[in-house]
């Protein structure tokens, strides 16, 4: 993927400085807008996104089924971006309890990809964090805020062409390799 994608568009939307009003916008050298008029920089940076990949007792993976576009009736995994103010733990555990209703009791950091996020015409780029969580009881979990079904499934028994998003089958891929290196430990 292009990572300059969703920075092409973003800036697209900008037609006058956010500071002076001037439309004498430019693309600086890293991807920044400048202003020629008033010399503002506005640096377009990716919004973070987290997701949880969650097994159960039988080592079956919980999966969402989303209930939203971009990607409707696809799986995922339970997550969302990040609130302005949360880190990334608390953007996990918010979203895993809003969507699946369950309280995350460990979370580990696994892997992160940029992404870029459709919407309403725009595209942002994105930083997809990825956490392997544990919750209490996850077949308990509930389809709740934005999730049409949850199920689970062994690891190596998800298609790629069912995942909503690329980032997610490179964290499965991630999952996976370290699933099996924590099998030959044992």
């Amino acid at each position: 993927m292009n990572t300059t994608d969703g920075l092409q568009s973003v800036r697209g939307a900008y037609r006058h400085c956010p500071a002076c009003g001037a439309a004498d916008l430019t693309v600086g050298s890293i991807g920044q807008l400048l202003c020629r008029t008033c010399s503002f920089e506005l640096f377009l940076n990716p919004a973070v996104a987290v997701g949880a990949l969650i097994l159960d007792e039988e080592d079956q993976l919980l999966l969402v089924r989303r209930d939203r576009d971009p990607r409707k009736g696809k799986l995922g995994v339970p997550g969302g971006f990040a609130d302005p103010g949360e880190n990334a733990e608390e953007a996990l555990a918010r979203e895993v309890m809003e969507e699946i209703g369950l309280q995350v009791t460990y979370l580990e950091y696994l892997c992160s990809f940029p992404n870029r996020y459709d919407y309403r015409d725009i595209c942002y780029p994105v930083m997809d964090l990825f956490f392997t969580a544990r919750v209490n009881s996850p077949r308990s979990a509930q389809a709740l805020d934005e999730v049409e079904d949850v199920l689970f499934l062994p690891p190596d028994q998800i298609q790629d062409d069912e995942i909503a998003f690329a980032t997610l089958v490179n964290a499965l891929r991630c999952f996976r390799q370290t699933q099996g290196a924590e099998r030959r430990d044992r």
